[in-house]
């Protein structure tokens, strides 16, 4: 398990720190959490699912292979094989910590911290590094702008979470599952994505708190997403993916024709 230590004038005021040159220390992530701001990009490049955490809770995340463990976006050298780079990668080592009280309760306060040991973070200067701390113990300006980059992160996962709840409110949500040539299912347990048959059944007045809430644009991203299966099934073979309850896999004219019925049902529904 990951362990990490907020960063602190007195422990780092020395401490100098070095961007990643390889994304290795992540080739065995299956999925990556991501901002609800980096949705329009990473949907036209992965799958984007919605992840169930073990306190039940959901957040944005784009689907990287199907094999727990695996990277398929990440090529043996450590190098990124899409365009874009998710914020959550390139901050690493650096993380948002919640900040706790005297009670071991959590508040809503959030600190800088990095990976405890991690070899990116070095006590003295080396070639490629930059100080986190300047001479009058503020941070610098490289560090403030990880720190800001991840506020802004924080921020926009719990924007997603809120909007997945309305989802998981009205039913619109089902795990992901993948056939082989025999027609055998595997569920992958709390990977979820959005029904679009029951989204097409949703009575006006949801259809339009979904796009007055802008929840409908998230739906409909994270179900075109799934026209990018390709890219993380090129080295590990192809099986049918599916939901419990609908096949998934339709290509986008059909999705369009869908859309096109949903608004203009809307827009006629008094």
């Amino acid at each position: 398990m990951i362990e990490y230590e907020p960063i602190s004038k007195e422990m780092h005021k020395s401490a100098h720190f070095k961007t990643p040159l390889s994304f290795g220390f992540a080739q065995n992530e299956s999925t990556l959490p991501i901002g609800i701001s980096e949705l329009p990009i990473l949907s036209q490049q992965v799958p984007v699912v919605f992840i169930k955490n073990k306190d039940g809770n959901f957040y944005l995340s784009i689907l990287l292979s199907l094999i727990p463990g695996k990277n398929e976006i990440i090529d043996q050298d450590g190098g990124w094989r899409l365009p874009y780079v998710p914020a959550v990668l390139r901050c690493y080592p650096f993380a948002m910590l919640d900040v706790k009280n005297s009670a071991n309760e959590r508040t809503d306060q959030k600190v800088l911290a990095t990976i405890k040991n991690s070899p990116l973070i070095t006590n003295q200067e080396e070639a490629g590094s930059s100080p986190i701390f300047d001479a009058s113990g503020n941070l610098t300006e490289h560090a403030q702008k990880l720190s800001q980059l991840l506020l802004v992160l924080e921020k926009e996962k719990n924007e997603a979470t809120i909007k997945i709840s309305k989802l998981l409110d009205l039913d619109l949500l089902t795990e992901l599952s993948t056939s082989d040539k025999d027609g055998q299912k595997t569920v992958l347990r709390d990977v979820f994505s959005v029904n679009n048959q029951k989204l097409a059944e949703c009575s006006g007045a949801n259809l339009k708190d979904l796009i007055s809430t802008n929840t409908m644009d998230l739906a409909y991203r994270q179900m075109f997403s799934f026209a990018n299966f390709k890219n993380i099934l090129k080295n590990s073979g192809t099986p049918d993916i599916s939901t419990r309850d609908t096949v998934l896999r339709v290509n986008k004219e059909k999705k369009a024709s869908e859309i096109n019925t949903l608004v203009q049902d809307l827009l006629i529904d008094d």
